[in-house]
């Protein structure tokens, strides 16, 4: 089915919000399900064929049964071809996933095998760009600020890095300023330990007003709020990911501001985004994983 048809289905889904033509429109969305479970159909037994004549990759045992058939051994001359196919395969099952959720068209929707083909995706082929924007559109759609960041500055920082991350990174710093600006916070509503959403909401604050170009108020007592948040976060072994993600997202920052600035389009301040946490601020950040791991373990 072409991408204009595809389009015009899912324009036919949202007018269920003004019921004009309620007949019609359940029609078409029963056609625009239909295509969906089809496409999705045909991407997995797309994997199946592949693995079962080429070998299966390692990454993917969990989505093609061997039907305890011998392993093939992968031919090294069309390895990198069946990743990228397989890896493309994966994008397209998880896109076409997260639309069956985002209309709703389920009775229950569920975003675990949204999730679950991006990330095999991922685990694929990191250095793709595509797939890890792709996921950040579920932690935006789910309203996880941080993973959303995440996700996009990893898919502009890839080694193929996804440029169109670029407008919807711009697009969730502004919906942060707005949110800042209307509630003057930013405050997880997903996380109930008190800790977590004090040191998340310091956090964005200060990327979201460093990355806008925005004079910083009051930046000296901000980062001390942010370095007192840091030091009762890091006596909790669980909150290793998020120091990471943290962590990754500023210097992920820092990079993307360099790399603008050395092709001359940049698309925020002139000043080094270096500067939305100072250097203790930053030492911490990327020190306090490991020392989070270390802990766990002992």
């Amino acid at each position: 089915m072409s991408t204009g048809t595809t389009k015009r289905l899912k324009n036919q889904v949202k007018l269920r919000a003004t019921c004009e033509k309620p007949v019609e429109t359940r029609k078409h969305i029963k056609l625009y399900l239909e295509f969906l479970k089809n496409s999705t159909r045909w991407y997995r037994n797309l994997i199946t064929i592949l693995s079962k004549s080429y070998g299966i990759l390692g990454t993917l045992t969990q989505l093609v049964s061997t039907d305890n058939a011998s392993p093939i051994t992968i031919d090294p001359s069309v390895e990198n071809h069946l990743e990228l196919v397989s890896y493309h395969s994966l994008v397209h099952l998880g896109d076409l996933s997260r639309w069956r959720v985002v209309e709703k068209l389920d009775k229950n929707p569920l975003w675990g095998p949204v999730v679950g083909y991006y990330d095999l995706a991922i685990l694929l082929k990191s250095s793709i760009g595509w797939g890890l924007h792709q996921r950040s559109l579920v932690e935006t759609t789910q309203k996880n600020a941080v993973k959303g960041l995440y996700y996009l500055y990893r898919s502009l920082t890839a080694v193929e890095s996804y440029e169109t991350a670029v407008p919807n990174l711009l697009t969730q710093i502004k919906l942060l300023l707005k949110q800042l600006d209307k509630e003057g916070n930013l405050s997880p509503t997903h996380e109930s330990d008190t800790s977590r959403k004090s040191l998340i909401s310091w956090f964005l604050r200060l990327h979201a007003v460093s990355f806008s170009g925005q004079k910083v108020q009051q930046y000296s007592e901000l980062m001390i709020e942010i370095l007192h948040s840091i030091a009762i976060c890091s006596s909790r072994p669980d909150n290793a990911s998020l120091f990471t993600k943290l962590a990754i997202i500023n210097i992920s920052a820092e990079y993307r501001k360099l790399f603008d600035l050395q092709r001359k389009s940049c698309h925020v301040n002139q000043e080094p985004l270096a500067k939305s946490l100072n250097r203790p601020g930053r030492y911490r950040l990327c020190q306090m994983p490991t020392s989070l791991l270390q802990l766990s373990t002992t």
